[in-house]
């Protein structure tokens, strides 16, 4: 049960980490394209 607990914890916390990622190249991308 804990190391399940673990697990979903650390998929939350990936898939967070891709988000935020995922922003920051948009936000990356349109401060190129701006300039």
């Amino acid at each position: 049960m804990g190391i399940r607990e673990g697990n979903h914890r650390r998929s939350i916390t990936t898939s967070l980490l891709l988000l935020t990622n995922a922003m920051l190249v948009k936000l990356v991308k349109l401060a190129q394209f701006d300039g």
